[in-house]
């Protein structure tokens, strides 16, 4: 039981000045305020558990998606240097004479 409803029962029991029917009610009510207390108790406890469990998972979320972006990223350097190796070519192949030549250089 919670300390301070169990100080307040202890003085309640002890009361001299009440009834047993008004201790009764409140020891009563006493207990149900403990019971509402470790319910929200219990409740924030497993709160507090989801917190860190999302915050773990947001963190690896957050990592994973950090190592997606580095590799689209090396992919779309990749992709940048197919494209204009296949420039280069498409120029190449295109040529026809000696002074072609100037125009694959300057593609390259």
């Amino acid at each position: 039981m919670n300390q301070y409803l169990k100080a307040i029962q202890d003085v309640l029991k002890e009361n001299n000045r009440l009834t047993e029917q008004e201790k009764e009610t409140l020891l009563k009510d006493i207990a149900d305020a403990n019971k509402q207390w470790e319910i929200i108790d219990f409740k924030l406890d497993r709160t507090e558990k989801v917190k860190r469990t999302t915050a773990i998972l947001l963190e690896e979320t957050i990592a994973e998606l950090e190592n997606k972006r580095k590799a689209i990223e090396a992919q779309n350097r990749e992709l940048e240097i197919e494209s204009s190796l296949e420039k280069v070519r498409t120029v190449a192949m295109g040529m026809r004479k000696r002074d072609d030549m100037l125009d694959i250089c300057r593609t390259i």
